[in-house]
């Protein structure tokens, strides 16, 4: 999630359909999956702009697969979220999962 936690409005501007990605890496830091891997995205320019206060949700599905379509391995991940926004490249911080059986 990006919040605008400035008291004035913040306008992002995009220059991609490709608005933001999501990278999962193994404990090692090696990246496994990439959420825009296998997508293409067409060239599209275009603004959001967030309140004082207002919050932009970003989310994605990871089916447990690595980008090679093979099952991740038990163990533990982090998951870092990048928001594409001309000017403003914004790398909030990582979220961290384990795969149990």
């Amino acid at each position: 999630m990006i919040k605008n936690t400035s008291a004035k409005e913040m306008t992002l501007e995009f220059s991609s359909a490709k608005t933001h990605d999501f990278i999962v890496k193994t404990s090692g830091g090696a990246p496994i999956w990439r959420w825009s891997g296998d997508m293409v995205f067409a060239q599209s320019f275009f603004s959001k702009t967030l309140k004082s206060g207002a919050e932009l949700l970003l989310s994605s599905n990871w089916n447990q697969e690595t980008d090679r379509k093979s099952p991740a391995a038990l163990g533990k991940y982090t998951v870092e979220a990048e928001l594409n926004a001309r000017g403003k490249f914004l790398k909030p911080g990582p979220l961290f999962i384990e795969i149990v059986e």
